[in-house]
């Protein structure tokens, strides 16, 4: 059983190795570029960042304890969240409320890195720090293609489920 006072989950999610996280497989990748989302942006630098939700399906197994129903549950509250979070950096943006962005996109942040959308927080990342260091133009200026990235995100999560659950023999479907 799992050490006293610890909830009976923590038996489903093996111990980490080291600090270094399992790479995602290939077959869990998902590209931003099929749902037709420019495949670069240029920073500061000149450089080129590709939008990849880099969607680590073992992680997201570990976190439902392999249950398809709760990684359906999993999906809506994701697709909840997001959208949440949406209105709050609209209206952080439309007030320039520095704070109210910087929470808003570590909610996306958050909410991706827990479900393996790997990519998805990496670029919620660079938006965070923008926010913190107050650069809200920045955001403004792709917010968007940001929300765009979030809508690839939930269908390459709900498309990952859903043929786990059918892989499984569980086609019940479910969700949005």
């Amino acid at each position: 059983g799992p050490p006293a006072g610890r909830p009976a989950v923590w038996r489903c999610v093996p111990p980490r190795r080291g600090s270094q996280r399992q790479p995602a497989a290939p077959a869990n990748r998902q590209r931003v570029a099929r749902a037709g989302l420019p495949r670069t942006m240029a920073s500061k630098k000149k450089e080129t960042q590709e939008y990849d939700v880099d969607l680590n399906g073992q992680q997201l197994h570990e976190t439902s304890c392999g249950d398809v129903s709760f990684e359906r549950e999993m999906c809506d509250m994701f697709d909840e969240e997001v959208d949440k979070h949406r209105v709050t950096l609209d209206a952080a943006l439309a007030a320039g409320d520095q704070k109210a962005a910087h929470v808003a996109v570590h909610g996306m942040k958050g909410s991706s890195a827990q479900l393996g959308l790997l990519g998805t927080a990496r670029h919620c990342k660079q938006l965070e720090l923008k926010a913190a260091a107050g650069d809200l133009d920045a955001i403004a200026a792709v917010k968007e293609t940001h929300y765009a990235f979030l809508d690839e995100s939930k269908r390459a999560l709900r498309a990952h489920v859903e043929q786990n659950a059918k892989a499984a023999g569980d086609g019940g479907g479910g969700g949005a």
